[in-house]
């Protein structure tokens, strides 16, 4: 029954300690019934290690609300701003072609929504659109020419 369930071969903890591995599969129920990768580290299941994560994380949230957003009183608008942007740039870097593929859905669902607001906005920057372009193009062609 194990063996269907999980696609993990079966190898006890020491043979796993041997070859290096972190997590390993013996087929049998831990103490609380789960039936489950084991860390090599500790022997613990892994759905127990699960449900100790999350009741750790909601007592810890529960019990220091002024732990767990002080760096966001700590910090201005601005600074927080650079915080997450940086944060979305290390995404975008790490994952490119999911971030790619999210921009497509993205405009394919938004797509009248967003040639509409770009109208507003051109109409509404006509002087740093022709400034750009003036710039873009005496510049190409200075280059081309040298």
């Amino acid at each position: 029954m194990a063996d269907e369930e999980h696609s993990t071969p079966l190898i006890s903890r020491q043979e796993a300690k041997a070859q290096g591995l972190k997590r390993y599969f013996t087929g049998k129920p831990c103490k609380h019934g789960h039936v489950a990768e084991r860390l090599v580290l500790d022997g613990n299941c892994l759905g127990c290690a699960r449900i100790s994560a999350k009741k750790g994380s909601a007592n810890y949230r529960k019990n220091r609300p002024e732990k767990v957003n002080a760096w966001l009183y700590e910090k201005s608008e601005e600074d927080r701003r650079a915080f997450w942007a940086d944060q979305a740039r290390k995404q975008r870097a790490k994952f490119p072609e999911k971030h790619k593929q999210y921009g497509k859905k993205h405009y394919e669902r938004n797509k009248s929504e967003l040639l509409a607001r770009n109208k507003i906005w051109v109409q509404s920057n006509k002087d740093k659109l022709n400034a750009y372009y003036r710039d873009y193009f005496e510049n190409k062609y200075i280059s081309i020419f040298q």
